[in-house]
């Protein structure tokens, strides 16, 4: 499951970049991507970390595990974008759900809920569900 959660991160990140890089006014979008895998708790609509578990990073179509205390460039390149994504995953076996929130800037964020089905020994996960929004005013 885990690695399912990773490689849907890094899916969300490479449509994001698709999507900013078909706009001729955009600014640039993130270089990278950091991802932490947490244990969290859901608050209403928002998942929140409490603990990282693992971390990596992904860059230039490379995905390579980072120490826990890396931490995200957050400092903008300009006023809407990150210098680096970050996305958080998450899941509550007990709640049979699993949890994924994405940040690529201020301004341009979104949180998403998916259910966690089990046949056998896998875990699936789908039911993609957008909990939350955050993007750009104006």
């Amino acid at each position: 499951m885990t690695d399912n959660l990773l490689y849907r991160c890094v899916d969300k990140y490479e449509k994001a970049l698709k999507v900013c890089r078909d706009f001729d006014d955009r600014p640039e979008p993130p270089s990278s991507l950091i991802i932490y895998m947490v244990k969290g708790r859901k608050h209403g609509k928002f998942f929140t970390p409490v603990k990282r578990l693992q971390a990596w990073r992904y860059s230039q179509g490379e995905l390579f595990e980072i120490p826990l205390e890396a931490k995200q460039v957050t400092q903008p390149e300009n006023e809407f974008f990150y210098r680096e994504a970050k996305a958080e995953f998450g899941f509550s076996r007990l709640r049979k759900k699993a949890y994924l929130n994405i940040y690529m800037g201020k301004r341009f964020a979104i949180g998403f809920e998916y259910d966690i089905g089990v046949a056998g020994m896998d875990y699936m996960v789908g039911n993609e569900k957008i909990l939350w929004k955050q993007k750009e005013q104006g």
